[in-house]
């Protein structure tokens, strides 16, 4: 006695609606197998095409091949509906019931993803951030790329322009867009629009922070100095006005100097930007001085020349400048009073 054989869709292979397989093309091809516990071989086949609620809408005619597959012709299929589809197989002897509906649909076009990357990581004012198109398209369509950038002060700016598009190839989706150069630092806002010219755009927005770039410097005593400006305010009274303030100074003194910078002299990961070299100038007599790193955003030095001894009392401004590699100057400047010459000072001589 002949037992019946039985079939099954493998392609399409979503058992529902929810999960209906994808087809992107009005012609896709339907596969499935057979099982037969005789071991007969497929001799003919038998397919129907049904609407989403069940309804027969094609039935093949009766086939004879061992193929088990069928292209569904053109002008069977709508893009968009769902589908259901089984097929019933003869071993010869019997035929099989029909299998299991399978469900799918077809979507022709698929949209784009958008997608940009920027470099360096992570940025400074002053630096130049390259734009990276990373978009792609299922469908490897030609893309409209444009984009949109809103700087920190407000004002926007379109690339390659206000009307004009990047028309990107699929050999062209990963490939350099722009540059923004000489950037100010604060939140840059990029929104990139992405069309494959059939569906409706897709946008991304991202955004930069950029941080800013300074140099805050420091003027100190020696420490020889400090120790007399200590022992001289512990002698004063306790509510004395007559105290010696930290910036305050007597000729012939040495400058003590420290500056914090916001970078080291060596690039941090992921950035390109770095303090190329650090100064400090004492503008009343043009004396200029190179500090030398220390660690932690740290500088340090000192400054002397015979002819401090001879600065007029009053204010004197010491200004420090900080070089940073993609061309930013930063300068900071501290004043300082010079309230008399060393020997003015009872008991002191000039301590450099």
């Amino acid at each position: 006695m002949n037992r019946a054989p039985r079939a099954e869709v493998t392609q399409p292979s979503g058992t529902s609606k929810a999960t209906a397989t994808e087809f992107n093309t009005l012609t896709p091809t339907i596969r499935w197998t057979m099982t037969d516990a005789d071991n007969d071989a497929q001799v003919q086949y038998q397919l129907q095409l049904k609407n989403e609620s069940g309804t027969v809408l094609r039935t093949t005619p009766i086939t004879s091949t061992v193929n088990k597959y069928y292209t569904i012709p053109s002008g069977w299929l709508a893009e968009g509906p769902i589908y259901r589809v089984a097929v019933r197989v003869f071993d010869g002897y019997d035929w099989s019931e029909y299998s299991a509906d399978k469900y799918f649909y077809v979507q022709l076009n698929r949209p784009p993803v958008p997608g940009f990357s920027y470099s360096p990581t992570v940025v400074y004012e002053g630096d130049t951030i390259t734009i990276r198109h990373q978009v792609s398209d299922p469908d490897l369509d030609t893309l409209s790329v444009r984009y949109m950038v809103t700087a920190p002060n407000g004002q926007i700016s379109y690339y390659p322009s206000a009307t004009g598009n990047y028309m990107l190839t699929s050999s062209q989706y990963n490939s350099n867009a722009f540059t923004l150069t000489q950037v100010m630092p604060g939140r840059y806002t990029i929104e990139q629009t992405v069309s494959d010219l059939k569906a409706d755009p897709v946008k991304l927005v991202r955004t930069i922070d950029v941080g800013a770039l300074s140099i805050v410097g420091q003027v100190a005593h020696t420490e020889q100095w400090e120790s007399h400006r200590i022992a001289y305010n512990a002698s004063l009274p306790a509510n004395s006005t007559k105290q010696w303030l930290p910036l305050q100074f007597y000729s012939g003194e040495r400058f003590m100097l420290l500056a914090d910078t916001t970078l080291a002299p060596s690039a941090a990961s992921g950035s390109t930007t770095y303090a190329r070299h650090v100064t400090a100038k004492l503008l009343t007599t043009e004396t200029t001085v190179e500090l030398s790193y220390e660690r932690n955003l740290r500088w340090s030095g000192s400054m002397w020349e015979e002819r401090f001894s001879s600065l007029a009392r009053g204010t004197h401004t010491i200004e420090f400048e900080v070089h940073y590699s993609n061309g930013v100057i930063k300068q900071h400047t501290v004043d300082i009073e010079v309230i008399g010459k060393a020997s003015d000072l009872a008991g002191v001589q000039r301590w450099k």
